[in-house]
């Protein structure tokens, strides 16, 4: 009987060890497939409440240099029913010069997110404001913000920027400053 019964015991260990393998590789698909479909709900979600993203004043936009480098906030809007985390504000179609060479819009004006989403019939502010204080050439500048939310465009402001011509004092023979441009 020892012999015949341990080769049974192997047996059912056998048996045991390959339902094991099986259940896990079944759950594992089941995982899998869950997964797949819970990211296709979100994504299709995303996608159908992006629309409801807008900027809250949709009035064009004007600032002056100074003002850009201090920064303007202004707020995007969310007149879905779900909470949004992937939006973005992005400049274009402006024609920045510095120092008479071409600059591109995202190099002279950069957009931060003061919070992480936009929530569910909300508001939240963006930041709009200089890349950095070395000035662009003196002139009046135009160009638009587009708002993307879910990979999405939904929509774009219009924006003007005028660069003061900054003034330097050069002292005259007389020993008070005189402004030449």
């Amino acid at each position: 009987m020892g012999a015949s019964s341990s080769v049974a015991f192997r047996s059912v260990g056998l048996r045991c060890f390959e339902f094991k393998r099986f259940a896990s590789v079944a759950l594992t698909a089941l995982c899998g497939g869950v997964a797949v479909l819970l990211l296709c709900l979100v994504a299709s979600a995303s996608a159908q409440d992006a629309d409801g993203v807008t900027f809250e004043n949709v009035e064009p936009l004007s600032l002056s240099w100074a003002q850009l480098v201090n920064g303007r906030r202004i707020e995007l809007c969310n007149g879905s029913a779900a909470s949004i985390s992937r939006f973005h504000v992005v400049p274009v179609g402006f024609s920045f010069k510095r120092a008479t060479a071409a600059a591109k819009p995202a190099e002279v004006i950069a957009v931060r997110r003061l919070r992480g989403k936009l929530p569910a019939g909300g508001c939240a502010p963006v930041l709009i404001d200089a890349r950095s204080k070395t000035p662009i050439d003196a002139g009046e500048y135009s160009g638009e913000l587009l708002l993307t939310a879910a990979g999405n465009l939904t929509h774009e402001r219009l924006v003007g920027l005028a660069s003061e011509r900054f003034e330097k004092l050069k002292p005259s023979s007389g020993g008070s400053a005189t402004s030449t441009t």
